[in-house]
């Protein structure tokens, strides 16, 4: 995984096995928001916008939020998005 640290820059996963997604950063706030864009993650996968905040708690305790969003009008990508969060085990 690597990525250009600031708005535009690019953003690359590397999952393994020939398996790699990449995109643009929308939003680096760091160490409190990222945001990417990726297009072409999965065969005919329309775009897909990922937001990860980080919100402190008291003490040493933080929030973690991240979110998806698809920019299709096609329903058959309802249970994709949905199939998201057994990637993302919190």
């Amino acid at each position: 995984t690597s990525v250009e640290e600031h708005v535009g820059g690019a953003i690359e996963f590397d999952f393994g096995e020939g398996a790699v997604s990449s995109g643009v950063v929308t939003e680096w706030e760091p160490p409190v928001r990222l945001g990417y864009e990726e297009h072409g993650w999965s065969g005919d996968a329309p775009p897909v916008a990922t937001e990860v905040t980080v919100t402190s708690r008291s003490g040493d305790r933080c929030v973690v939020r991240m979110v998806h969003s698809l920019f299709t009008d096609r329903d058959d990508w309802d249970d994709e998005l949905e199939s998201f969060e057994t990637g993302w085990p919190g």
